[in-house]
């Protein structure tokens, strides 16, 4: 069955299939939990078949556009699937992968990423990096005797809706235990979490650091959502002052019985998200400072809780 997906209200726009597979050297993949997109599943897109025992680059994210800006630090997350498409657990410690240019030249330095694992089903690379300009990239790396290449979409600031460090939060009406407004159910983790009193609009006005995950366990729980959550929760007693609200993605999934139609929660429209797991880690003004997407495990997410003023 294919995972959950988040369906856009516009398709952001997006380079052609061809420009894509034309810059990659092996498998188009969208592996994260709830990526966007038209009608498609989960899988590959294979131009070289992989050899027995090679692993290949996929992307956590939305490679072809409405998600990568240029101009600020951005968090790209890869992973390594198997030549059967399985996402591989035997990965290396670390990675090393270089920006490339449309002419197919190094911009800036290789950066060395170490994997991460900590409370997550499966091994990540997070690279950060800051493109110059909009346009389309190529991300390498080397890896079982060949290299690896993942071409992506960067887009002008203004053409991407989903809310960047250093923007605010907006607040929102996020559904209660006792006011679910319209959202069914308004907590899809069993049992239901204790991160959702109060609503994003009354933790933004109460002058608190406030750090809000939007994702559903219940439609996620092969991948990334329900283990996120659950490392969310670890950090909830140790971080006093700290506002931890979680939000669901869809207000009727349940009842419909299928995530195409259903319908999408506020929260997913005010901050533009085209997938899910999101979090963000807002300080007392209720200024993004930190956003992980799609995957993050034990140690990404105490470094950005770490980031918020003592």
């Amino acid at each position: 069955m294919a995972e959950p997906r988040i369906e856009p209200r516009a398709e952001p726009r997006r380079l052609s299939r061809r420009s894509f597979l034309a810059g990659s050297a092996g498998l188009a993949v969208l592996a994260a939990c709830g990526q966007t997109g038209e009608s498609r599943q989960e899988g590959t897109v294979s131009l070289e078949p992989l050899r027995e025992g090679q692993r290949e680059l996929v992307a956590n994210f939305e490679f072809r556009g409405g998600y990568l800006v240029a101009g600020t630090e951005q968090r790209l997350t890869f992973a390594l699937v198997t030549s059967d498409g399985a996402r591989a657990t035997d990965v290396p410690d670390e990675l090393t992968f270089q920006v490339r240019d449309e002419g197919d030249q190094p911009v800036g330095d290789p950066v060395r990423v170490a994997a991460h694992r900590d409370g997550v089903p499966y091994p990540y690379f997070p690279l950060r990096t800051t493109f110059a300009a909009p346009g389309v990239y190529q991300i390498t790396t080397d890896i079982d005797g060949g290299t690896r290449r993942q071409a992506v979409q960067v887009d002008a600031a203004d053409q991407v809706s989903l809310r960047q460090p250093g923007q605010q939060m907006v607040p929102v009406d996020t559904p209660t235990p006792g006011d679910h407004r319209g959202v069914e159910p308004y907590c899809t983790h069993e049992p239901p979490c204790p991160l959702h009193e109060p609503t994003l609009t009354e933790a933004l006005a109460a002058g608190k650091p406030t750090v809000l995950l939007v994702a559903t366990p219940r439609f996620c729980t092969s991948a990334a959502c329900g283990p996120v959550l659950d490392l969310l929760l670890e950090e909830v007693g140790s971080r006093p002052g700290v506002q931890f609200l979680h939000a669901e993605v869809w207000a009727d999934a349940a009842a419909t019985g299928d995530l195409a139609t259903a319908t999408l929660t506020p929260v997913v429209d005010a901050y533009g998200l085209v997938f899910e797991p999101c979090l963000f880690v807002a300080d007392r003004s209720g200024v993004i400072i930190e956003r992980l997407d799609n995957v993050f495990d034990r140690q990404e997410l105490r470094q950005a809780l770490d980031r918020l003023p003592s």
